[in-house]
């Protein structure tokens, strides 16, 4: 973690952490994370490649330097299954 809080979930277990902490998200363990208010800046480093092809196909390209504005509305997560899927994964709602 580079700034912000970040609460994350790993098989199960909730951990806060903070400016300064790391953690380890295994291979077959479900993971998540939900970011706090302030948003946060983390450094992920995965290995072994392949998984910024899934971040690619389930993001939007920034339309500037700036934080956009919050979604007016929510993700379609049905999309998002399918999608996440192609690539080996699950995703956790």
């Amino acid at each position: 973690m580079l700034d912000g809080q970040v609460t994350f979930e790993v098989g199960g277990r909730r951990i806060e952490a903070s400016a300064g902490d790391y953690l380890f998200g295994p291979r077959d363990i479900p993971h998540r994370f939900d970011v706090g208010d302030e948003g946060c800046r983390m450094l992920f480093i995965l290995t072994p490649g392949g998984l910024e092809d899934l971040i690619r196909a389930t993001s939007e390209p920034a339309g500037s330097r700036r934080l956009p504005p919050p979604a007016e509305q929510p993700p379609d997560f049905e999309k998002l299954k399918h999608v996440v899927a192609q690539y080996g994964c699950e995703l956790l709602v």
